[in-house]
């Protein structure tokens, strides 16, 4: 979702819903399996975030405060429960290549997206068409390392980028 805020004509209507997505859908779900791990005594959650969590970029005020919503949840949640056995990682895969990154993309004219705002697509274009794209492998072996890595155990609670080897 990407839309210059002052023009949302009512936050009601999208920003909020927006935010709720990224932000309340990940917590629901970690807040279910939470007790059950809890039972265990051990237990590993991983939630994607996205630069946005930590960098500042126009247009993105909803997703960027639900990311960082979400990091911040993680640190919160690592003081509650690392000493139960459970950690908490909010990873970064980097920008992985997809339709929604390719500069090639035609754009779309739809009075709603965030194409029509004509700063924010050339400055879209320019970062895409410069940009080191990262390795999709590269994020799931990160996944998969702070699950299985004992050594990654110091990360829990820390905001984690995987777009680099």
């Amino acid at each position: 979702y990407y839309r210059p805020f002052h023009r949302e004509p009512d936050i009601n209507t999208d920003w909020w819903p927006s935010l709720e997505h990224n932000l309340r859908a990940p917590i629901a779900l970690i807040h279910a399996v939470l007790s059950s791990m809890t039972t265990r005594g051990t237990g590993i959650i991983i939630s994607t975030v996205s630069t946005v969590a930590v960098l500042d970029f126009p247009f993105m005020s909803s997703q960027g405060v639900a990311k960082a919503g979400l990091l911040k949840f993680h640190q919160q949640l690592d003081v509650e429960t690392r000493s139960k056995g459970i950690l908490s990682f909010a990873v970064n895969p980097g920008p992985i290549p997809s339709h929604i990154h390719d500069p090639n993309m035609s754009v779309v004219f739809d009075p709603e997206h965030f194409a029509r705002e004509p700063s924010f697509q050339s400055e879209l274009t320019s970062i895409a068409s410069g940009m080191d794209w990262a390795a999709a492998g590269l994020a799931s072996g990160t996944f998969v390392a702070l699950y299985a890595e004992p050594k990654a155990r110091i990360l829990s609670g820390l905001y984690v980028e995987a777009e680099r080897d």
